[in-house]
């Protein structure tokens, strides 16, 4: 009995944090296998496959809604070589900790041998970082748009250092993700954008202390959708830039003649 109490506890303390995120969460939805997918772009030519998941009181269909994929169509300008999957990865998959089976054997199995860029969205930024840590070979880095990373007081426990001690199934997992991206995140390249008025300002400049191997980026702006699209455009710009410069290094050179033919 006290051990079925103990564990009960967990769960509701899980759920309490969680729900937390934003106001109260919605009515809770049931899970659903395999987890709803939508596909944006061709995956057969893509070359990169940008998974995307979703905040709390966010859903499927959210990143079309609120232009994050329309900034994407802009940057990209008809380019072919990437897809986009927005995951529906709502609280259910949170409560009865599925998030990262459910990622593992509905989504990303689909994808050996390509780049999977994994773009999680404030409650996305979370379950992306639980996968990642036990599936780390799935991707090929990770974008982290105003992530949950713990709250304050969570954040003064990891400060204790040596000493601390997870008060909580949420706080566990909390701690868990913090030494695994402190110890590099198992090599995978991992951006973090954030509004400087995010309401988790204070976890990232922690972890700007602890993790200098993490690419922190912050910008104008608060946790909502205006500060995401604008930080995901900047980043997606830069990204393709980079892309592009590479490309064209290992592109052969063409020899020319002294008439300046080839």
């Amino acid at each position: 009995m006290g051990r079925l109490r103990s564990a009960l506890k967990s769960i509701v303390t899980f759920l309490a944090a969680l729900c937390l995120l934003g106001a109260c969460v919605p009515m809770m939805r049931s899970v659903e296998t395999p987890i709803p997918v939508r596909v944006y772009g061709d995956l057969g030519k893509a070359e990169e496959i940008f998974i995307l998941l979703p905040g709390m009181h966010d859903d499927i269909d959210s990143f079309k809604d609120r232009g994050f994929l329309a900034v994407a169509d802009r940057i990209l300008d008809g380019r072919e070589d990437a897809a986009f999957v927005a995951v529906d990865a709502h609280f259910g998959y949170y409560r009865d900790r599925s998030i990262d089976r459910r990622l593992k054997d509905d989504v990303l199995g689909q994808f050996t041998g390509k780049k999977v860029t994994l773009v999680g969205i404030s409650l996305g930024g979370f379950g992306g970082l639980i996968t990642a840590r036990r599936y780390p070979d799935s991707f090929h880095r990770m974008v982290l748009i105003a992530p949950f990373l713990g709250w304050p007081e969570n954040i003064q426990q990891l400060k204790r250092g040596a000493g601390a001690s997870p008060r909580d199934d949420l706080e566990a997992k909390v701690f868990a993700l913090w030494l695994w991206l402190e110890k590099g995140a198992d090599g995978i390249p991992t951006t973090l954008l954030y509004g400087q008025d995010d309401k988790f300002r204070a976890a990232y400049d922690h972890l700007a202390s602890r993790a200098p191997g993490i690419d922190l980026r912050g910008a104008e702006g608060a946790h909502d959708w205006p500060t995401w699209n604008a930080l995901w455009a900047d980043w997606l710009a830069g990204h393709v830039a980079e892309a592009k410069a590479v490309a064209e290094a290992a592109a052969p050179s063409r020899q020319f003649g002294a008439n300046g033919t080839p």
